[in-house]
């Protein structure tokens, strides 16, 4: 009798990566449940959940963790994969120890730990542990080094010499020294007669208010320099297409490779 492998995915959405780490696990052999990390992706919770102050959330957080405890009690998985959780606390996997759950649970976490602390007390409850930065990998010993996920839409796109639109381009969410870095690096553009292709993106318009308010670099910035929509896989695919050169920059608390550096490679 054909027995299924079973897997529960616990994961952000994220630019519909998500749905691609689904796919290529359903194509590995598993039937995958799918659940968002965060009770709700509005802005509010999302920088309640950075920021650790779940209190503010509270009912939300333990609604969304009893579903998902009780998927783990009643959906008869052979592995849970948690990928870069927010919200969790010690006592949701105290709960799932109590329940003596036989799943193997496994972290993968695409940020440095530097980035997420709250994670540190969690590593414990979790069978394996892995990170896309390698530093961390050598400095913390439940870690070990898994290089960052990718899809194979861009290594899909014609990319021909006379369809070059721009010479660099850069796609990101905009944060900690990225934006300095594209001002540099767009005044270099027109100095040498290159074209810069930009998509500055901000979770929200509240969000760029605060950082105006708050921060003297984003002072002198106005609010149509940045967009609030995500572009989708296609669209991020179809201009790096057309771009001579990829910009990327990472996080400088992180030294692990991203996903762009493999999708353009």
């Amino acid at each position: 009798m054909h027995c299924e492998k079973k897997l529960l995915l616990v994961c952000p959405r994220f630019f519909g990566y998500e749905n691609e780490i689904a796919s290529q696990a359903e194509k590995a052999g598993w039937k995958v449940t799918y659940i968002d990390t965060r009770p709700e992706n509005n802005f509010s919770t999302k920088v309640m959940l950075r920021l650790g102050a779940n209190w503010f959330i509270r009912r939300k957080l333990e609604k969304h963790h009893d579903y998902i405890l009780n998927m783990l009690l009643n959906g008869r998985y052979e592995k849970a994969l948690f990928i870069n959780p927010e919200g969790f606390s010690e006592r949701f996997f105290l709960k799932v120890s109590a329940a003596s759950i036989p799943i193997e649970k496994i972290l993968y976490v695409w940020d440095s730990i530097l980035n997420k602390p709250l994670l540190k007390p969690l590593l414990n409850f979790f069978d394996k542990v892995y990170t896309f930065d390698n530093e961390d990998a050598v400095n913390y010993e439940k870690f070990n080094f898994l290089p960052l996920f990718f899809t194979n839409n861009y290594g899909n796109q014609v990319s021909l010499k006379e369809d070059k639109k721009y010479d660099i381009s850069f796609i990101g969410t905009i944060h900690s020294q990225r934006m300095a870095i594209v001002e540099s690096i767009g005044k270099q553009c027109e100095l040498k007669g290159l074209s810069f292709y930009r998509y500055l993106y901000i979770q929200s318009r509240i969000l760029f208010w605060i950082r105006k308010i708050t921060d003297l670099k984003y002072s002198s910035y106005r609010i149509d320099d940045f967009k609030f929509t995500p572009l989708t896989q296609q669209q991020v695919a179809d201009i790096v297409a057309r771009s001579t050169a990829v910009l990327d920059i990472e996080h400088h608390k992180q030294r692990g490779l991203t996903m762009r550096t493999f999708e353009v490679s």
